[in-house]
């Protein structure tokens, strides 16, 4: 048998592992997402610290099991070896950074649609609950906790999670799909980063940002402009969660902070969408350019439907994908499996 029959051979079969490593990837994040649950609620059954003491400690577990043990596990499985491009500034940061309007306005642009969405369902169905300030309760509580858990939650949102996140999203999974084409990397990378996420209302609007983000990476030759961007678009968010604890801190009921949280938070929404807009509308400008970027897929030996038919049916993926619609359904898992090792443990 010659070279030429050998060789076809042997790229299908790298493909078939890479595939398998990469389903490994996300259903080990799944794993650790369910650890870092047990390990919370066995903390918080034999340890009593202070309200942002235990705060803090969560937020060094949760980065802990879901970004330097996943980051690792995957360099690992996929023998990734980062060299000076990863974090190359592009030759032209002024006109990369440039398209950040455009990404804010993809990502928001469907995080408003989803809004949308969830929030009509909630009408008309009475089983699909959805309450648009769930995301701000909890931190910014009156009780002087609220500040201290802001800035430290806003200090992993903006600045850990971005890094690890491209480091792993665009980084090591991306640049190890790569070689079976551009296109088929950007989608699977992107993919993965809404999974990640673990709810339905942020994946929908994390898959657009990551197709984005993946873009950007792709066409700058570097994970550098979409740290920068993932980092700002996270910022938003945060910055307005500080803003909001703030408020909350210092409320006093003759001062009218009550009044002014509700028009603060309105205010933040109207920038929302005004930003959102700007960048749709820049996004849509954008497009006669985005259709001179050529896509690279060097790997002939699948068609693209035959490339993702091998991927969803490798049994890593297969676990992952249960693993993700166990996540997306509440949790199930690691809810059991809290309540039947610590009983005394809420949920």
């Amino acid at each position: 048998m010659d070279d030429i029959t050998l060789e076809p051979k042997q790229k299908l079969k790298d493909f078939r592992a890479v595939c398998l490593k990469t389903g490994a990837v996300l259903a080990f994040y799944y794993i650790c997402t369910i650890a870092v649950q047990l390990v919370g609620a066995w903390f918080k059954q034999t340890v009593s610290l202070p309200y942002n003491a235990m705060f803090g400690i969560g937020l060094v577990l949760s980065s802990l099991f879901q970004y330097l043990l996943p980051i690792t596990f995957a360099v690992l499985l996929l023998k990734f070896h980062p060299d000076k491009t990863l974090f190359t500034p592009p030759q032209k940061k002024a006109k990369a950074m440039g398209n950040l309007t455009a990404v804010y306005g993809i990502g928001q642009g469907v995080n408003l649609l989803t809004v949308v969405v969830f929030f009509a369902l909630s009408k008309f169905l009475p089983d699909v609950t959805f309450d648009v300030n769930d995301a701000f309760r909890g931190i910014a509580t009156g009780d002087g906790k609220g500040l201290t858990a802001a800035l430290m939650m806003a200090f992993v949102g903006v600045i850990v999670a971005p890094i690890c996140e491209e480091f792993l999203i665009r980084g090591v999974i991306m640049r190890s799909l790569m070689p079976y084409g551009s296109g088929f990397a950007i989608i699977v990378s992107s993919v993965m980063f809404g999974f990640m996420h673990g709810n339905f209302h942020q994946l929908f609007y994390t898959l657009a940002l990551g197709l984005a983000l993946g873009f950007i990476a792709y066409t700058t030759g570097s994970i550098l402009t979409s740290v920068i961007m993932h980092m700002c678009f996270n910022a938003v968010g945060m910055g307005f969660l500080v803003f909001q604890s703030v408020v909350a801190v210092e409320r006093v009921p003759e001062a009218g902070a009550e009044e002014l949280l509700y028009a603060s938070y309105g205010m933040f929404q109207v920038l929302i969408v005004a930003l959102a807009i700007a960048g749709v509308w820049s996004f849509f400008k954008r497009i006669p350019k985005l259709k001179l970027v050529q896509f690279v897929d060097d790997f002939t030996v699948l068609s693209t439907p035959k490339k993702y038919a091998v991927l969803l049916t490798s049994f890593t993926v297969i676990i992952a994908i249960a693993l993700a619609v166990d996540a997306h359904a509440g949790n199930f898992l690691a809810g059991k499996l809290t309540e039947t090792l610590f009983p005394t443990v809420s949920v």
